[in-house]
This record gives structure tokens, sequence and C-alpha cells, in this order.
């Protein structure tokens, strides 16, 4: 095994990338807003990367203020993330000077304000007005496939929201707020936004939701004939919507419905990904499915699929190394190889094996913003645990403890993190003991760690073993999800508010230790 991770390394080695150009991003927001850093997720040959973090490029931010520059060979979305931030992403060109203004509005709601070449687009996605408003964009397309039962109508219904906001783009460059080439990516977003709403709905149509069947007036075949109208339109295999947000999961979705048999397509002479189903269940459902799609689209999907991985290692890096040896002989000029180069050489081909007490997850951590430091706290028994009940008894005796689930893929786990300064306070104040234990996976130890303090999250931390998450998730579905426990290690609210809640938590709190 050891010739053959040589051997990628080198292959790995030798690829060159293509030309970039420099983009300056800077941003300014309330002054008060400090030390924290700015994460940056930079587009691959600008295809959209949401896991992937270029930590060269990170800053931090000083007095309100932060300047970031990476560098870019094509136009693509950019995502960045702090925690004092609202969650965001906007386009960029290479070349481009980027402005991000952050103000609080009269009700004290920070907004954000974008300057430079594509303003006037980079302002749509930021207020929400391009069909990425998940509140209510799921909710107006059902809504328009559940009116009629008319085929034709519900088709002309999609097309009207779908021009009713491409419209919007189009004055932009009719203003000159954004580029052509803008123009082409917002449109093309915007579509396959629709897209990704229309697909979930209709997925669950076809996979027999009996609360979808019993909303949607069309007759099955009309459903049937109603996704294959819109792929002729607005097909997420077309190139052209290679570098959308959604790009990954409309693939993913259209591939599963040839597999259905509902929707003409590619069909597999291998199963050339079938064996992996298991390696990426944490990442991805079904990883096979994307057999069914074409072999450009299963690059871009397989090669996002292993970047992800990198980040969050679900498999050991033997494992890891041998689908990448496949993916490299069976698509060699793919762009993410030379990307993937990096996270493969120092993820998963350091000599060094992990210890077995961090396999186990036999510590327990804590961190102090004040200090800023992570400190090892004595946990005997931390290696046996299989419950985190058990945590609470062993660990914290004689306190109560509230209990913070997350994880790193959890973007409103995340969003919570700006809350959590006040109810640290509020916390201190009553002699509780705050407790953050992460669902990531075991591999994501040494990220895990450093998010604790990038996040400056103080209290108690504990990454959960495989035993410990198998016990959550009988407990409870989805995160963010809190949980109170008395100074006796029980249990007495198992659903507590978010601490966004703020005042209402704070109650909540008082009134179950009483």
């Amino acid at each position: 095994m050891r010739i053959r991770l040589f051997a990628v390394a080198l292959l790995l080695s030798s690829i060159s990338t293509c030309a970039q150009k420099t983009v300056t991003i800077e941003g300014a927001l309330d002054k008060a807003v400090n030390s924290e850093p700015v994460l940056v997720y930079k587009p691959v040959d600008g295809r959209f990367n949401v896991f992937f973090t270029d930590t060269a490029a990170e800053r931090t931010i000083r007095n309100g203020k932060f300047k970031l520059e990476i560098n870019l060979s094509q136009s693509g979305f950019i995502r960045l993330q702090s925690k004092s931030l609202p969650k965001l992403y906007f386009f960029a060109e290479p070349g481009e000077n980027i402005q991000i203004n952050y103000q609080k509005n009269k009700d004290g709601v920070l907004e954000l304000q974008f300057y430079g070449k594509n303003a006037g687009g980079n302002n749509l996605i930021a207020s929400k007005q391009l069909l990425n408003n998940s509140k209510t964009d799921e909710a107006l397309f059902q809504a328009t496939l559940s009116k009629s039962s008319k085929l034709n109508e519900v088709v002309n219904g999609i097309d009207e929201i779908i021009k009713e906001h491409t419209t919007l783009i189009q004055r932009c460059y009719q203003n000159k707020t954004i580029s052509a080439v803008c123009l082409a990516a917002l449109v093309a977003e915007t579509e396959q936004k629709a897209m990704a709403w229309i697909e979930g709905i209709l997925l669950g149509y076809f996979h027999r939701n009996e609360n979808i069947i019993k909303e949607i007036k069309l007759s099955e075949s009309d459903c049937q004939e109603l996704i294959n109208i819109l792929y002729k339109k607005y097909d997420p295999f077309n190139h052209r919507y290679f570098n959308t947000t959604t790009a990954f999961d409309n693939a993913h979705s259209k591939s599963e419905l040839i597999r259905l048999g509902i929707v003409k397509g590619h069909m597999p002479h291998e199963n050339a990904w079938g064996a992996y189903d298991k390696d990426f269940e944490q990442i991805i459902n079904e990883l096979s499915v994307i057999n069914f799609a074409p072999d450009e689209v299963q690059s871009n999907f397989i090669g996002n699929a292993l970047l992800i991985a990198s980040v969050f290692k679900p498999m050991d890096e033997i494992t890891y190394a041998r689908i990448l040896q496949k993916y490299i002989r069976r698509f060699p000029g793919s762009a993410y190889i030379a990307l993937l180069s990096e996270s493969f050489i120092s993820a998963y081909m350091a000599k060094n094996q992990v210890s077995q007490a961090i396999l186990q997850n036999n510590e327990l951590l804590s961190f102090k913003t004040a200090e800023n430091k992570l400190t090892v706290n004595p946990a005997n028994g931390l290696d046996t645990i299989t419950r985190f009940q058990s945590i609470i008894k062993n660990c914290f005796k004689g306190t109560p403890v509230f209990v913070d689930f997350w994880a790193s893929w959890c973007s409103p786990c995340l969003a919570e993190f700006r809350y959590e300064p006040q109810l640290h306070e509020f916390l201190a104040a009553n002699n509780i003991k705050m407790l953050y234990i992460s669902l990531d996976n075991t591999g994501f130890r040494e990220n895990w760690k450093k998010l604790l303090s990038n996040y400056k999250l103080d209290g108690y931390h504990y990454l959960a073993n495989q035993q410990v998450k198998a016990n959550a998730e009988k407990m409870f579905q989805g995160i963010p999800r809190y949980m109170l426990f008395d100074k006796d290690g029980n249990l007495v609210e198992a659903n507590a508010l978010r601490p966004s809640s703020a005042q209402d938590l704070y109650k909540q709190i008082k009134d179950r230790l009483k």
C-alpha cells in the first residue's frame, strides 16, 4: 500500500494549476466585534464549495474590519463564515474588489450591503430575493404545484416564478450594477434554485410521501411529464449550471429520478461507485446514485464528495487513498485533483497513527476566551462511556449542566453561537455549567478543536464517539438540540429553547431548576 500511496502523491504533485488572479474582499462591521477569524470557502474551478476552507486565506477581524485576498482562476460563488457574521455567499470574478458593510437596522438586526463591480446581484442574494429564502420559497413552489390539475398551468406558474426573479437580475444588468458574466451566473443560479425545490417535492411524490400526494392535484403521469418538461429547460446536467450552488444536489436528484425510471437518461454500464455507499453515508445519501449521471457530472460530483470527505474524514486513510486512486484513473483531467493533493497528503499520509485515547475520545476539553486556551480536564472513565447522560453524571456532579448538541456541518448550530456570550454570562451567574457535545466524525478532531477557539465557545467540550452518537440519535432527531440537567444529573428539559430566545430561555432554565 505504501508504494501506491507514494505513486498517488507523485501524480498529484505533478499537476499544475491554472492562471489565477487575486480577488480582494474587504468587510466592515460593528467595531465591538474583534479577534474572530473569517473563514473562506472559495470555488473549485468555479464550482461551489461549501465545506473545504482555504486556511491560507483566513483572516482575523480587527477593530470591526477584515481584508482578504484570495486567488481565483474562474468566476464563481464564494462563501464566508464567522461567528458574528450572517451566513452569506456571493458572486466574484477574478481580479475583482468586493466591499461588504455590515450594519444594524432600526430593529437591531445585522444587515449587509455589497459594493463593487457586481454589487447589484450580490445585494439581491444578500436580501434573499433570488429564490434563496428557505423559509418561503419551498412553500411557494409547493403551492404552485398544488394549485391546479392542469399540467400547462403548473408549468406556466413555475416559469412565471423564475421569470419574476430573473427580471430583477436583468434590471441590474441594464443599470450596469452587474457584469454580463454575473448576469449569466445569477440567472443560472435562480433557475437551479427553483429546480432544487421542485425536485425535492416531486421526489417525495414519487417515493410515495402521503402528505405530498394529498396536496398535488396533478396525476402521476402528469407529474412525470412535468419534471421531464422542466429538465428540457433547466437541466442540471447542462454545463452552464455546473457552477451554481445547488449543482451537486440537483445532479443527485436527477440521477435518482433516472434510476426510478421517471426520467430518461444515462444507464450505467457498471456500478462504479456503488461499493462506496457505506464509506460516504455520513456525508452523502447513496453516492452510487450518481452512476446514472454522465461522466462529466460524475467527475464533478465525486470530486466534491472526496473534498468533503477530506474535511469530515468519514473513512480511514487507506480507504480514502483507494477511492482517490480510482477517481484519478477515471477522471485524470479533473480540476479537483490538484486541491485534493494537499488535503490527501496532509490528512491521510501522515505516518503517525492517531492514539487509541483519541480514537476512543476519552478527553473532556474546556475553553476560556480570556486565556484563549484549550485545557484537557481529568475525566476518568470516558473511554467506556456509551451514553451522553453518563458524561453528566461522571464529570459534573453537584452542578446543573446546559448541553448544546452541534456539528460543524450544521449551519443553524453555528448561527446560534452568536447568541451564546450572553448565555454564558447567565449560566455563570447561576452556577450552571455549559457542555458542548459535537456530533462530528471522529477524524474531524483537530478541526473540531480549532473551531472551539475560533467561535470562542467558553465551557466544556466533548467529541462524541460512535456509541454516544448512536445514543443521542435514539433520543432526538436533528440538531441544534439543547438539554438541561439538574445538579443530580437528572434530565429536566429534553428540548430547551435556543440561545437566540434569550430571556425566554433563561426563564425556562430557572423554572426547570426550581
